[in-house]
């Protein structure tokens, strides 16, 4: 599942992503016959003034959550769908949404990847680790806070849950600390930082989430 940044649409993930260039050949290692994944790319829903995923209602009856289960009930039903290995991955507000869906549905969601997302509202309360993560952040995000995400990363690893953290710099080079000289960071930079995908990191992305998939039982 690939949820779109605020304000922007599902085209996102074949205008600035290589998700779609990888989906017929990637090889998650489960079968020789079995290349290549389904990109679920949902709509977000108007909101007041915007487009966004309502990422911070964190309920059961959340309509995102709801309608994204149709989208994969539906997929399932089509037999297009190995239970075992959903992921769910989004950036910016979408980042928000795939860690929110995949901690209300631990039991359907194998991994997430959220990129330039904050999850600071979210509070996992189950006696299990948290689903496993790759967090990509930019040291320079006037939006979404680089010591905000550090946050969330020192609360997963405490929660002991699986978690790869990625603090990437303009270039999607991994940067050794968090900007915060504002005449290097500004607003405006900030701001082209945090919608910037990171692109040629999918696969590595890909490679971490396939570590996992959930242990269900046979039908």
């Amino acid at each position: 599942m690939f949820f779109h940044a605020h304000d922007e649409t599902p085209a996102k993930v074949s205008r600035e992503t290589a998700l779609r260039d990888l989906a017929n050949e990637y090889d998650f290692g489960t079968a020789p016959d079995r290349r290549g994944f389904i990109v679920l790319a949902p709509q977000a829903r108007r909101l007041e003034r915007h487009v966004a995923f309502d990422a911070r209602f964190v309920s059961d009856e959340n309509t995102d959550v709801r309608t994204t289960d149709r989208f994969v009930e539906v997929l399932e039903k089509r037999g297009w769908l190995d239970r075992r290995r959903v992921y769910a991955m989004g950036a910016g507000r979408g980042g928000e949404m795939a860690a929110l869906y995949a901690m209300s549905r631990p039991d359907r969601v194998a991994a997430f990847a959220s990129v330039a997302g904050d999850a600071s509202t979210l509070r996992w309360t189950c006696p299990v680790e948290p689903p496993p993560a790759v967090i990509v952040y930019r040291a320079c995000d006037s939006v979404t806070s680089c010591l905000d995400v550090e946050q969330w990363l020192l609360a997963r690893e405490q929660a002991r849950a699986p978690t790869l953290g990625l603090r990437l710099g303009i270039s999607n080079q991994v940067e050794p600390a968090c900007s915060l000289d504002a005449s290097r960071c500004g607003k405006e930079k900030g701001e082209q930082n945090h919608r910037r995908w990171p692109k040629g990191k999918e696969r590595a992305l890909l490679d971490y989430l396939g570590r996992y998939s959930l242990a269900l039982p046979e039908p």
